[in-house]
């Protein structure tokens, strides 16, 4: 179709490294991003039986993730609701104030921001559920490339941090489906159903760059491509929390210790 120099791939990720919380967030990330795909099993080869392989792992990382984490009750769930609730206008004063700064840079930050910020102004009175997925969306949003400067200017990348934190603590909190395939993989060890759960993902991805190599219709190459820069997008934000993490707890180490602790959850 065109030089192979030019086809879009999905990069390779630190994810067997990351704390389970994260790598837990990573894959169901990945995951609402491919079942968002119209006419997946034609566009990009992934059937629903593969699909609800990959989901059935991440139900299981994402509770065994709550268990770790404490339980998912009532009260902790309004809670975290209540912190999100709180963030939403925090971003849209920020983002409306600015258009009444002398400073020239946060001014343009507020003209490029608020019809990039709309749609999502209120999503705080939304159903939970519901505000959990348009958040998501609010995250991938202002993250574009293109507003990284205007989020600059205006300091919101820390706010944009606790938010996505929050969301992710809600949604690790949250009811979750159980069936028995779940309960199957439930007596699986942490370090198998990592094993077991790569081994899928990288098949999904193996279909996405087939699909784009050879689509099934031309048309369907701009929302392959869509989709792989949006996977793109997710491994670098989950390798930039890796790092991060990673240089903290370095930075936290005791000079006389001399062993690295494992990550890795039996």
């Amino acid at each position: 179709r065109y030089n192979m120099e030019d086809v879009l791939k999905i990069k390779g990720s630190n994810s067997s490294r990351f704390a389970l919380p994260l790598y837990a967030n990573f894959h169901n990330r990945v995951l609402m991003r491919v079942t968002q795909i119209g006419g997946r099993e034609e566009r990009i080869r992934v059937t629903d039986a593969l699909l609800g392989e990959y989901s059935g792992f991440v139900d299981v990382l994402v509770e065994r993730t709550r268990t770790t984490l404490g339980t998912g009750k009532t009260a902790d769930l309004d809670e975290l609701d209540a912190v999100r609730d709180g963030i939403i206008p925090c971003i849209s004063h920020t983002i409306e104030a600015a258009s009444w700064s002398p400073l020239a840079a946060a001014k343009e930050a507020s003209r490029v921001l608020t019809p990039v910020f709309a749609p999502y102004k209120n999503i705080q009175n939304e159903a939970n559920n519901t505000e959990t997925t348009l958040i998501d969306g609010l995250l991938l949003d202002l993250r574009k490339t293109e507003y990284t400067e205007h989020i600059a200017a205006l300091h919101l990348d820390e706010v944009l941090t606790a938010l996505e934190e929050a969301n992710e603590n809600y949604r690790l909190r949250a009811e979750l489906r159980t069936d028995e395939r779940n309960a199957n993989r439930q007596a699986l060890s942490t370090k198998e159903l990592r094993r077991q759960t790569d081994a899928v993902y990288q098949r999904i991805c193996d279909y996405i760059y087939a699909s784009e190599l050879i689509p099934a219709q031309p048309e369907d190459v701009p929302i392959i491509e869509t989709l792989i820069g949006e996977i793109n997008a997710i491994i670098d934000e989950s390798n930039a929390s890796y790092n991060r993490s990673k240089a903290q707890k370095e930075g936290d180490k005791e000079p006389e210790e001399g062993t690295e602790t494992n990550p890795e959850e039996a």
